[in-house]
């Protein structure tokens, strides 16, 4: 499994210089808390962070959501998972960031 490729100005590399994103993915599945009311539609994961979104009904799976991955060994979420209620369908976003990524504030 390789990482998701994000739009930039570099040339792509081969997927023999990234990193395999199959660890990172298993420990973010893993981390999906049992019997939550909700829906994981994309993944993205890279060297420097993931994204999940989906949909959610509930603001109690949004909390649970929040304190599973908030626990996921390697990552940090800087910020708290955004829940958009303001559509029929309503969502859900979690940003996390890699440990050491984020010890160097967020840049290399």
């Amino acid at each position: 499994m390789r990482n998701s490729d994000s739009a930039s100005s570099h040339a792509p590399c081969s997927s023999a210089s990234r990193p395999d994103a199959a660890p990172a993915l298993g420990a973010l599945l893993a981390a999906w808390p049992e019997g939550v009311e909700a829906r994981c539609d994309a993944i993205a994961v890279n060297e420097r962070s993931a994204t999940l979104r989906g949909l959610v009904r509930d603001p109690e799976a949004v909390t649970r959501l929040e304190d599973a991955y908030r626990r996921v060994p390697g990552w940090s979420m800087p910020g708290s998972v955004q829940f958009n209620r303001d559509t029929a369908n309503p969502t859900f976003t979690i940003s996390l960031v890699r440990e050491d990524f984020a010890a160097l504030g967020g840049s290399r």
